[in-house]
C-alpha cells in the first residue's frame, strides 16, 4: 500500500493576506479552529487539504526571513486574467512570465510570504 497525499499547511504572519492572495487564485476557504487552536483557514483542493495557519510567537526566533523553502503549484482559470488583473493587486513578483512548457502554459510568481507558485492554465 503506497502513500496518499492529502494534507499541505503553510503559515504566515499574515493569513489573511496570504488567504486574500490564494483566493485570487480561485480557491475557496472555510475558516477553521479546532478546540483551543488558533483560526486558521482550510480549503479542499481535490482531495487535498490545503490550510493557511498563523505563524507564533516561539517561531520568530527560528526564523531570520520569511520561510521560501515550499512551492507550489496550482491550474488556474484564465492565467491572462490572474496575472495582470487579479494577482496585480497584491504587488506580486513575478519570477517567470507566462510561456509554454512541456506540461502546459505556465507562470511563476511569489506569494505574499516568498514562496515561489506555478500557474498553469487549466
Amino acid at each position: 500500500m503506497g502513500a496518499e497525499f492529502t494534507l499541505v499547511v503553510i503559515k504566515s504572519w499574515d493569513i489573511e493576506n496570504l488567504k486574500a492572495f490564494y483566493e485570487d487564485l480561485g480557491i475557496e476557504f472555510q475558516e477553521e479552529r479546532h478546540g483551543d487552536g488558533s483560526k486558521h483557514y482550510s480549503a479542499n483542493l481535490g482531495g487535498i487539504t490545503f490550510e493557511i495557519y498563523p505563524k507564533k510567537k516561539s517561531e520568530l526566533e527560528k526564523e531570520s526571513k520569511p520561510s521560501r523553502g515550499t512551492g507550489l503549484g496550482f491550474k488556474v482559470k484564465n492565467l491572462e486574467e490572474v496575472l495582470n488583473r487579479r494577482l496585480v493587486m497584491h504587488v506580486i513578483k513575478i519570477v517567470s512570465p507566462i510561456e509554454e512548457t512541456p506540461w502546459g502554459r505556465r507562470a511563476v510568481v511569489k506569494d505574499p510570504d516568498g514562496r515561489r507558485v506555478e500557474l498553469y492554465d487549466s
